[in-house]
């Protein structure tokens, strides 16, 4: 799982490595998201998962591009999933 890291800079499947190998606690990216990992959850199994992601995905950046602003984005995006 650690050269899994070396090689494709993704992190592991496996707590232990991502808590414990110092290439990773190096990396400022790799430890934020090794420590947000607990937080994070699989993605619904919905046929209708494609549309839900393009809505947010569009919402996202009319707010970033400052077309909408970022309440008007993500209201619209939960309208539109």
């Amino acid at each position: 799982m650690e050269k899994w890291f070396v090689d494709n800079n993704m992190l592991s499947c496996r707590k232990s490595v991502n808590q414990t190998y110092g290439p990773i606690w190096q990396s400022k990216y790799a430890a934020i998201v090794s420590r947000e990992l607990e937080y994070a959850d699989f993605l619904p199994l919905i046929p209708q998962w494609p549309e839900c992601l393009e809505a947010f995905r569009v919402n996202l950046q009319a707010a970033i591009a400052k077309q909408k602003t970022p309440d008007q984005a993500l209201t619209d995006a939960h309208n539109q999933i």
